[in-house]
């Protein structure tokens, strides 16, 4: 019993990174994710908080690559602690197509520790390359990097 459970919370997971991510579908986000959902991500300045937080940030983030290619690596379940490792390919967009890097492709992997709790994400912690795709816009140009290194 204690089996099927944990594989439940992977499946959760994986239905959160392909279904809303990897798909765009935020319809089955009342039964993947809980009420009062929190997120840490380098994206957001501050914790995504609430199921509305989470549309909120979503929307953000799909407008800004919203022909976006996701690909689950991995995920490894361990208990209520559940950890996906991903990458995502697209264009990155802005509203304001004069803004740095708007129209460059880009390529961003990353690793997502997620908790679920009786069927239901509660909360997540991402860490992905933010440093990659800043280079990869253009923002810092390998002088800069040449500095840091």
């Amino acid at each position: 019993m204690r089996e099927m459970a944990r594989e439940a919370n992977k499946v959760v997971v994986w239905r959160v990174l392909e279904e809303i991510w990897g798909q765009s579908n935020v319809a089955v986000a009342e039964e993947l994710l809980a009420q009062d959902y929190k997120r840490h991500d380098p994206l957001f300045p501050s914790s995504v908080i609430g199921l509305r937080g989470f549309l909120e940030a979503y929307w953000k983030y799909d407008a800004i690559f919203a022909d976006r290619r996701l690909n689950i690596e991995q995920v490894i379940e361990m208990g209520e602690t559940v950890v996906s490792r991903w990458s995502v390919r697209g264009t990155y967009r802005r509203p304001d197509s004069a803004r740095v890097g708007a129209g460059r492709p880009v390529a961003i992997t990353g690793v997502t520790i997620s908790r679920v709790v009786d069927g239901f994400v509660v909360e997540e912690w991402a860490e992905w390359d933010s440093w990659g795709l800043v280079k990869q816009l253009g923002v810092i140009g390998s002088a800069e990097l040449d500095v840091l290194i």
